[in-house]
This record gives C-alpha cells, sequence and structure tokens, in this order.
C-alpha cells in the first residue's frame, strides 16, 4: 500500500541513514522525489522470488525478512532487515527476481527508491564507494548463508554456523536470541535444532548461559564439519 509522507520527514531519514548521508540536501531532496514511501503490514508478502527487482528499499521502521524455500518445504531465513537498513542492492543492479520471499514481520514503513535514481546518485564518488561497500558486505552475507544451508545435515548446519560466528566474533562467546530464531537461520523445525543443540551440549562441545553459547570444542566442531 503506497502512502502519502511529507518530504522532509523521508529526507530526516535519509541524512542519518548510510550511504544516504553522504548526499547533499539537494541530491536527498531529488532522490525523495523519485521514490514513493509504502506501508509494511505484518505478515504481508512484499514481494516473491518470481518478480524483477528494479529498486532498492530503505525501512524507515519495521522489520522485513528475506526467506527461500529448502526441498523439505521449511523455509530457510537468509535475512532479516530492520529500520535503517536497505535490501534489494544485488538484485536490482542484476536486474534479476529477488532471492526469495519478502514479507513483513513487523508493521512500518519502507521508502522505495528506483535503481536508475539510485545509478545517478553513484555519480558521487562518496556514495558510490559507501554503496559499493554494501553491496559487498551482502555479496558476503549470502555466501555465508551458502555455506550453511548447503550443509545436508542438521549436525554440520549447527557446527558451520557456530564455527562462522567463532571466527568472525574472535570469541567462543556467541550471542544467542531464541532457538526459533536459530532453527529460522538453519532452515530446519525448532524441535530438531532444540534436540541438536542438547546433543551438543551432552558431548560437551558447547554450553549455554542465558543469552550466550559458549563453544567449548571448536575443534571437535570442525572435525563434525569435515566429516
Amino acid at each position: 500500500m503506497k502512502i502519502l509522507i511529507d518530504d522532509e520527514e523521508v529526507i530526516a531519514a535519509l541524512t542519518v541513514q548510510y550511504p544516504f548521508s553522504t548526499l547533499t540536501h539537494e541530491q536527498q531532496v531529488t532522490l525523495v522525489r523519485q521514490g514513493e514511501c509504502i506501508v509494511l503490514e505484518r505478515g504481508h508478502i512484499l514481494h516473491t522470488p518470481y518478480e524483477i527487482c528494479d529498486r532498492v528499499f530503505l525501512i524507515m521502521s519495521g522489520e522485513i525478512s528475506i526467506s527461500f524455500a529448502l526441498p523439505s518445504g521449511n523455509r530457510a531465513l537468509l535475512r532479516s532487515v530492520s529500520a535503517g537498513e536497505t535490501f534489494g542492492e544485488i538484485a536490482s543492479q542484476m536486474h534479476q527476481c529477488y532471492p526469495g520471499w519478502i514479507e513483513s514481520r513487523k508493521s512500518g514503513i519502507a521508502f522505495t527508491i528506483p535503481y536508475d535514481a539510485i545509478f545517478s546518485a553513484c555519480s558521487q564518488p562518496a556514495f558510490l564507494q559507501a554503496y559499493l561497500y554494501g553491496v559487498s558486505r551482502r555479496m558476503q552475507q549470502l555466501i555465508t548463508r551458502y555455506q550453511i544451508i548447503s550443509c545436508k545435515t542438521i549436525d554440520r548446519k549447527l557446527a558451520s554456523y557456530l564455527l562462522q560466528k567463532y571466527a568472525v566474533d574472535n570469541s567462543s562467546k556467541i550471542l544467542f536470541t531464541s532457538v526459533s530464531v536459530l532453527a529460522s537461520y538453519l532452515g530446519n523445525s525448532r524441535e530438531s535444532v532444540s534436540r541438536k543443540l542438547s546433543e551438543f551440549k551432552s558431548l560437551g562441545l558447547i554450553t549455554q548461559e542465558e543469552e550466550y553459547i559458549i563453544i567449548n570444542d571448536p575443534y571437535r566442531l570442525e572435525d563434525i564439519l569435515v566429516r
């Protein structure tokens, strides 16, 4: 659903969002006048994997999820996008379909910017550098997700996830939100992930402390991943 919103309200949001903050006020005004705001209604499917991407989305409020279907019929979470974040950069540049289902998880507002407008803004060196950095981060996220989802068993998926977090955070202490979120990320049921976490705990591979998972033996997790 499209909505009417004051241009200055959108510009105010852009001025604090990287890379749009690198543009001058006049450039931001030009960008806003080429885009439009839409309402994010919780549970609403914004796009499917069969639609061509021709714009970039800036989430002003609310949250959306990008997920794709697995052969089992489950859906795996590709990534979540919250207020202040963008998505669609890679698909819009390639003029390809979205990588999955785009669904509103929390109600809010999104600002959509046609790729042609983004391309024009890229004539500014600072914006171009920042935009390309964002695209590179998205590609790395996709590679990380592929490495996990390509694992054939839940043992390997969980081991891959834990080892990636261990390497990126350079710490054995990993933030853990909930079994449901982890299950969605791995593309498995909540019950199967819960059982596997319990098994890893009983084997002494990990321990859990409130909202954290502690990796006790990364070498044994490597053995699970490569066996």
